[in-house]
C-alpha cells in the first residue's frame, strides 16, 4: 500500500472515515465519496490512500457468487454455442491475457480458436493471418454474453475486490469504530463486561487487518490502538504490553514513520505505565513524550500531538 503522495497530517480528537479499496470496491460497496476532509483522529491507516466517504459506518458486506446472468447479457445460445458464464471471482488481467492467447493460437492457425472465433465473433474476417488483439477480445466478451469487451470490463471491474482491499476496509471501519468510541468516553472500567470486550475486540481486529494488508507504520499504529482501548476498559496490563510494542516497532523501523509516530508510542507508554500504577516510569516516559512531540516538524501535526497529551486519562499523573 503506498503512502499518501504530498503533505500528510496527523490527525486526532474528532475522527474521520477513510476507504483504503479498489475503486472497484468502492463502486460495490456503494458510498458517497466526499472529497472534504474532516478533522479526525490518527487512525492505524492514515497515510492511505486518501478518499473521504460519508456513509454508515458500520455497514459490513459480503459479495454473492454470480448466479443469474447480468443485465446486458446476451441470449443464452448463439450460433448453437452456450453462452459461459464469468467465474464467481473474474480477473480482468487475466482475461486480457486469455484473449492475447486467442490472437496468437488464431494467427498460427489453431483449429479450435479460429472456430471459436467464427462461432462467436459478429464479423469473423475472412483471413486469420493478422487477426487483432481487438478481434480477440470480442471473441471472448461475445462468448461471455457481452456485446462488447467494454461491457465485458465494466462487469468484471465491478466484480473484483481484492482480499487486501477487503483487509483495508474493515480495518479502517473498526479503527473508526473503536476511536468513536473512546472519544466520547462510552467505555469505561465501569461499563459493562459486555461493552469492554466489543472495543477492544474491536481493536484486535482492527490491527489484524491492518497487519495483513498495511505497512509496518500501520502494524505499529494497531498496537497503539490496542494500548489505547484497553486503557479505557480497564486492562492496564494489556495496555502496557502493546504501549511497547507500538514503541519497538517506531524505533526498530523509523524510516517507515512520520516524525510524529514516536511521540504517539511513547504517549501510550506513559499512559499504561500510570494506569498500572508505575507513576516515576509514567512521568519519566511523558518526558521523552514531550520531547518527542517538540521535535514534529509540522505545527499542525505538533499541535495535535500537545492535545493528545493533555487528554485524559493519566491516572493522577497529570
Amino acid at each position: 500500500m503506498e503512502p499518501e503522495k504530498g503533505r500528510n497530517r496527523a490527525v486526532t480528537g474528532r475522527h474521520h472515515r477513510i476507504l483504503g479499496a479498489a475503486t472497484q470496491a468502492k463502486a460495490l460497496l456503494g458510498l458517497i465519496v466526499s472529497p472534504q476532509r474532516a478533522s479526525g483522529r490518527l487512525s492505524s491507516a492514515a497515510r492511505a490512500e486518501p478518499t473521504w466517504i460519508k456513509d454508515n459506518p458500520h455497514r459490513c458486506f459480503l459479495l454473492p457468487v454470480q448466479q443469474t446472468r447480468p443485465q446486458g447479457r446476451m441470449p443464452e445460445e448463439r450460433n448453437g454455442a452456450m453462452v459461459k458464464d464469468l467465474p464467481a471471482q473474474p480477473n480482468i488481467s487475466q482475461l486480457r491475457r486469455q484473449a492475447r492467447d486467442l490472437q496468437k493460437y488464431v494467427r498460427s492457425g489453431e483449429a479450435d480458436s479460429i472456430e471459436r472465433v467464427r462461432t462467436s465473433h459478429p464479423n469473423p474476417p475472412k483471413s486469420f493471418a493478422d487477426f487483432g488483439l481487438r478481434e480477440a477480445q470480442l471473441t471472448m466478451a461475445r462468448e461471455y454474453g457481452f456485446k462488447s469487451w467494454h461491457d465485458l470490463a465494466t462487469k468484471v471491474g465491478e466484480m473484483m475486490v481484492d482480499v487486501r482491499d477487503l483487509d483495508r476496509w474493515f480495518g479502517i471501519e473498526l479503527n473508526n469504530e473503536v476511536w468513536t468510541r473512546i472519544d466520547a468516553a462510552s467505555v469505561t472500567p465501569e461499563s459493562a463486561a459486555e461493552d469492554r470486550e466489543h472495543l477492544l475486540y474491536s481493536a484486535y481486529a482492527s490491527a489484524l487487518h491492518w497487519r495483513n494488508s498495511g505497512t509496518v507504520a500501520n502494524v505499529a499504529r494497531g498496537e497503539h490502538l490496542i494500548a489505547r482501548a484497553a486503557i479505557v476498559s480497564g486492562e492496564p496490563e494489556v495496555s502496557l504490553q502493546h504501549a511497547n510494542r507500538c514503541l519497538q516497532l517506531v524505533e526498530a523501523n523509523p524510516e517507515a514513520m512520520e516524525d510524529w509516530d514516536r511521540a504517539f508510542a511513547l504517549e501510550a507508554l506513559s499512559r499504561a505505565k500510570a494506569a498500572a500504577g508505575d507513576m516515576d516510569g509514567a512521568r519519566a516516559t511523558r518526558a521523552l513524550a514531550e520531547e518527542a512531540c517538540a521535535a514534529v516538524s509540522d505545527p499542525e501535526d505538533r499541535a495535535i500531538v500537545e492535545e493528545e497529551l493533555q487528554r485524559p486519562p493519566w491516572f493522577g499523573l497529570l
